[in-house]
């Protein structure tokens, strides 16, 4: 084609995909590919941390529920059930079992909680999401079942 002659080119839809592609495989000095290479960095970063303030919302939604549980499981155990407990086993043990040492030990108790009830929590929460409900509800209509 000679160089004063022009040609129409038809006009291609992208998808976004496509168009990330051909801006970072293309030349950046070239202005649209500059511009095209930082407006994907942008994009890149604000889903970055759009993702990381709805994983530390979901971390703080579930310790918000972890911590309510823990507030009603608090009241379940007592001096005298840790006590017929340690009996019950004591056959196991050779001393008599010690005093119950609830006020000593609550990071163990909370780290214990922390581990075996969040994934379950996080379960149940995303499971009544799914159905259109409480995470209180679901409990209560799981209990039926």
């Amino acid at each position: 084609m000679p160089k004063s002659a022009t040609k129409e080119v038809p006009d291609i839809l992208l998808t976004r995909y496509a168009c990330y592609l051909i801006a970072q495989k293309g030349d950046p000095r070239k202005q649209e590919i500059a511009f095209a290479q930082t407006y994907f960095a942008i994009q890149t970063r604000r889903a970055e941390v759009i993702e990381q303030r709805l994983l530390e919302a979901e971390r703080v939604l579930a310790r918000k529920k972890l911590s309510e549980i823990e507030k009603e499981l608090s009241g379940v155990i007592s001096a005298f059930t840790y006590r017929n407990f340690s009996i019950a086993w004591s056959k196991y043990r050779i001393s008599e079992p010690g005093e119950y040492r609830s006020k000593q030990e609550p990071a163990r108790f909370r780290a214990l909680l922390d581990r075996a009830a969040s994934e379950e929590i996080i379960t149940m929460s995303k499971a009544a999401e799914q159905a259109g409900k409480t995470y209180n509800e679901l409990i209560v209509e799981m209990s039926f079942i």
